[in-house]
């Protein structure tokens, strides 16, 4: 999100990209892949909050709140 064009953030959530994030941050298959996807949420909050909020993503990154580290 940080090199590519200045719309990513918008396909990225008009394309139900914010979904997907969120689904694999719930899934826990693989902690690794739960932290990229909490990455990829903080780069979209700031240009589509309301995709991440339709798409659940509170409440999926709130789960783990715990877990990461703060800082």
């Amino acid at each position: 999100l940080d090199s590519v064009p200045q719309r990513a953030a918008e396909m990225i959530a008009q394309s139900g990209g914010a979904e997907a994030l969120c689904a694999h941050v719930l899934a826990v298959r693989d902690m690794d892949v739960v932290e990229q996807c909490v990455r990829c949420l903080r780069l979209l909050a700031p240009e589509e909050p309301g995709a991440l909020l339709a798409a659940g993503a509170l409440r999926a990154v709130l789960s783990f709140l715990d877990f990461f580290q703060q800082g």
